[in-house]
């Protein structure tokens, strides 16, 4: 299922869009209510994602080619999705065949690439070494409420090479 939302153009899935930034505004009183309803259940997601992080990461942990990225010590996150950093052979299959148990890529391209960004980089001829070696190592493994033991043991399959 992960591979169907990325086969839909206008969600831009993927991509690193750049947007003009615009003046906040208001939250109107329907996001309020919605809001205000849905703020128990977006803990409990928090608590169920982190959960899942750590039972991910304790699978990853067993590659020495995948490095779990960790929350700034003192830090809890709220885990969104799972980072961690794989070398050039395990990303090449992460991009062949990892869509499949819920990984993706972190970034396609890096920042200083938008020409919308480019004024902003103060080093412009540096290259950027770094954040295009993060480009081609980061990814991201599905951490949300629906991941499951299906999930963590689909994941697990392909850390042992059932890919």
């Amino acid at each position: 299922m992960y591979g169907l939302p990325r086969r839909v153009p206008a969600l831009h899935l993927g991509e690193t869009l750049y947007h003009e930034p615009t003046r906040p505004s208001g939250l109107s009183g329907a996001a309020a209510g919605i809001l205000s309803r849905s703020f128990t259940l977006a803990l409990a997601a928090v608590e169920t994602r982190r959960e899942t992080a750590g039972r991910l990461a304790n699978v990853l942990s067993a590659r020495d080619d995948i490095q779990v990225l960790r929350p700034v010590k003192g830090c809890r996150s709220s885990y969104l999705r799972l980072p961690a950093l794989l070398n050039d052979e395990t990303a090449r299959a992460a991009l062949e065949d990892g869509a499949r148990v819920g990984i993706a890529p972190g970034y396609p391209r890096t920042l200083p690439d938008l020409v919308q960004a480019r004024p902003l980089a103060l080093n412009e001829t540096d290259g950027f070494p770094g954040a295009t070696e993060l480009v081609g190592r980061l990814f991201t493994f599905a951490t949300h409420t629906r991941v499951g033991r299906r999930g963590i043991r689909l994941v697990e399959g392909w850390v042992q090479g059932a890919w």
